[in-house]
C-alpha cells in the first residue's frame, strides 16, 4: 500500500510539473513600456499575432511597437529598437508609413504637412525629398517618431507650363 501511495504521489508531482510547463505564458514588452502577458501564435515580417491568456480571440500588433518577446520557454527575442526623438534635430529618425497597423496603439501627437516646389526643370525626386524632410521636421518638433501618411500628392513639372510640386499630409504619432 505504501509503495502504491508513493507511486501515486510521484505521478501527481510529475503531472503537476508538466502542467506548469504547459501554462507558461509569453510576455510582449512594448516600446511605450506597456507589458502584455499573452500567448504569441505567429510572427510575420511586419506584425505579431497573439492571444490573451485564457482567450482564443487573436490580436495583432506591429513589430515596430514591440521591444522584445519573452517566451514561456525562457527564450528572449529582440524585435525593435526605441526611436528616441528629442526635438527637431532628430528629424532624420522619423519614419513615414502608409500602414495603419504601424500606428495602432500609439499616441497621436498632431497633424503635420510637408510642401515643396521645384523649378520647371526640377528633379521630382529632390522635390519629394524636401517635402518629406519638412514633414519629418514637424513631427520631430512634436516628439513623434512616425508619421502615418494620409495624402501624398505630386505634380511633375512641364517645361514652360508648370513647376513640380509635392504635398504630404499625415498624422504624427509617438510611443506616449
Amino acid at each position: 500500500m505504501k509503495k502504491i501511495l508513493i507511486l501515486f504521489s510521484l505521478t501527481i508531482i510529475t503531472i503537476d510539473a508538466n502542467c506548469q510547463e504547459v501554462i507558461k505564458n509569453d510576455t510582449l514588452f512594448k516600446l511605450n513600456e506597456e507589458i502584455i502577458v499573452c500567448k504569441v501564435t505567429n510572427i510575420s515580417e511586419f506584425e505579431i499575432v497573439y492571444s490573451f491568456v485564457g482567450e482564443s480571440l487573436t490580436n495583432t500588433i506591429s513589430k515596430k511597437q514591440v521591444k522584445e518577446i519573452h517566451f514561456g520557454s525562457g527564450r528572449v527575442q529582440k524585435i525593435s529598437d526605441l526611436i528616441a526623438i528629442n526635438g527637431e534635430e532628430d528629424w532624420e529618425k522619423v519614419q513615414l508609413t502608409t500602414l495603419q497597423i504601424d500606428v495602432v496603439g500609439l499616441t497621436k501627437k498632431g497633424e503635420v504637412k510637408g510642401k515643396a516646389m521645384g523649378t520647371a526643370l526640377a528633379n521630382m525626386t529632390k522635390v519629394k525629398k524636401r517635402a518629406e524632410e519638412q514633414i519629418k521636421r514637424e513631427a520631430a518638433k512634436l516628439g513623434a517618431h512616425i508619421v502615418f501618411m494620409q495624402a501624398y500628392n505630386t505634380t511633375d513639372s512641364q517645361p514652360g507650363i508648370s513647376f513640380g510640386k509635392a504635398n504630404i499630409n499625415g498624422i504624427a504619432y509617438g510611443y506616449k
